[in-house]
């Protein structure tokens, strides 16, 4: 979302989070504090991206609609910065983030003790997208042999164009790559690259407003599990200890997505009139508006529920295109067992 990515960017070193952890004050710790007549307890939330994208849309929400004081919570939300939001949560540098759950597998591979309590997002939004001038040759996944892939410089790229290319049958895979970073768009657009991975949520929608219409692929057609793109989580220790936190906190930012996914527009509006910085209200309507029809509620209707099966086949796919490391950098010997890394005991009653 936006045009500069850190998802699945997983700092997962020991020396990053030493580093972080005697670097940075102690800002997430959770505290109590009056507020007129009533005693609130502050929490924080650090964010992976940038806060002005209508995918954080029902925390905002839940701060204008009153939904996180009627449960006694004072939430502070952390801006994005060069240390990721998984980081921060593993130093105790917040009491709980926001991520997709193959970094958090990945964090969980090289031993950070994370835990996700409720999907923002059900299902995997990336794409892929063909430049203009190939859409006549590029049909599907196979085409690509050959061809120049335009990416970010991200693990899990490569692993997704791998197991797309061999899903349709097609030989080793073989196609060139540039990494671009957030050029990669102009890069699309400008016909330099054949394809790219990006987001069906934003930038696929945007480039269709500005009349770009790319062809799209889905992975989830070729080979590859779907996952879910976005997650509340914390650590098992914080968790452990401030339970009935935990659970007001789910409470509270599950009745902000709800309400974000029925009242998209209005949603975004909220979320503008509280951010600091650029708010593209167009686009990110356009956002809200995708996050509202496919991937807020599950297929309950509800926010925030998790499926083990989906963790589980996350897990392999990851296992399998050698992406899980551990602590030491060294490749795990099985694909782990996913049940301790997520739960649903802390969402509202009935949208299990």
């Amino acid at each position: 979302m936006f045009r500069f990515r850190r998802r699945f960017i997983s700092l997962t070193t020991t020396a990053i989070l030493l580093s972080v952890t005697s670097g940075l004050s102690a800002c997430g710790s959770t505290t109590e504090h009056s507020a007129g007549d009533e005693r609130l307890t502050t929490v924080t939330l650090a964010l992976d991206y940038l806060a002005n994208n209508a995918g954080f849309a029902g925390f905002y929400v839940a701060q204008q609609n009153g939904y996180y004081k009627s449960v006694g919570l004072d939430v502070k939300i952390q801006p994005y910065t060069d240390t990721t939001a998984d980081v921060l949560v593993s130093a105790g540098q917040a009491d709980f983030g926001t991520v997709d759950s193959p970094t958090l597998i990945m964090d969980r591979a090289a031993g950070q003790n994370l835990v996700a309590i409720m999907a923002m997002m059900q299902h995997a939004a990336f794409k892929v997208a063909v430049a203009t001038k190939d859409t006549d040759k590029i049909h599907s996944p196979k085409d690509l042999q050959g061809k120049t892939f335009g990416g970010f410089g991200v693990p899990i790229e490569q692993g997704i164009n791998n197991a797309m290319i061999k899903a349709d049958g097609g030989a080793t895979p073989d196609y060139r790559t540039v990494t671009l970073g957030p050029s990669v768009y102009d890069a699309l657009t400008a016909g330099q690259v054949d394809w790219a991975l990006i987001y069906d949520t934003d930038d696929i929608a945007w480039a269709r407003l500005r009349g770009d219409d790319w062809k799209t692929l889905n992975p989830q057609q070729y080979g590859v599990p779907d996952y879910y793109e976005k997650m509340i989580f914390s650590t098992d220790d914080y968790l452990s200890s401030h339970q009935d936190v935990a659970k007001k906190f789910a409470k509270a930012s599950a009745e902000g997505f709800d309400w974000a996914a029925h009242h998209p527009a209005e949603a975004t509006s909220i979320q503008a009139s509280l951010v600091k910085g650029d708010f593209d209200l167009p686009n990110q309507t356009e956002t809200a508006t995708l996050l509202a029809r496919n991937y807020w509620l599950g297929s309950n209707g509800k926010v925030g529920h998790m499926d083990a099966a989906l963790w589980n086949d996350t897990a392999r796919f990851l296992f399998e295109q050698g992406l899980l490391k551990d602590a030491q950098g060294g490749a795990l010997s099985e694909a782990p067992n996913t049940s301790t890394y997520f739960t649903n005991e802390y969402l509202p009653e009935g949208t299990s």
